[in-house]
C-alpha cells in the first residue's frame, strides 16, 4: 500500500505534528483530527480521504473503530505493540519505531 493523494492521520500530538510534517514534505495534503470524537468532523469536511494513519490507541478509543467509520478509506495503524498482539487486526499495521521512510513506503 503506499500513500495515495490525501492523508488522514490520528496519534498524540508531538507524534502527530511528526508524522504530519513528514507527510506534508513528502507532498501529501494533511487533515489532521485529535482524539475519536473530532475525526468524523474532520473527514465531513475535507474529504475524499484516501488513508487513514491512526495509532492502534487513540484519546477516546482505538484507531480500528476509527478505520470502521468509513469502508471507502484504506486504514494504516501505527503501534508500539509487537505484531505478535496484532494478528487479529487483519489490516496493515506499521510498528514503532519506524523510520519516515519505512512510513512513505508503507
Amino acid at each position: 500500500m503506499t500513500l495515495a493523494q490525501r492523508s488522514h492521520r490520528l496519534s498524540d500530538g508531538g507524534i502527530r505534528r511528526l508524522l504530519g510534517q513528514y507527510l506534508r514534505d513528502a507532498g501529501y495534503p494533511i487533515v489532521d483530527a485529535a482524539d475519536l470524537a473530532e475525526a468524523p468532523l474532520e473527514f465531513a469536511g475535507d474529504g475524499p480521504f484516501y488513508l487513514l494513519l491512526a495509532d492502534l490507541t487513540v484519546p477516546g478509543g482505538s484507531g480500528t473503530e476509527l478505520c470502521a467509520q468509513d469502508d471507502r478509506m484504506k486504514g494504516l495503524l501505527i503501534t508500539g505493540y509487537s505484531r505478535s498482539m496484532l494478528v487479529s487486526l487483519g489490516g496493515p499495521v506499521l510498528e514503532k519505531p519506524f523510520r519516515r521512510n519505512e512510513l512513505l513506503d508503507a
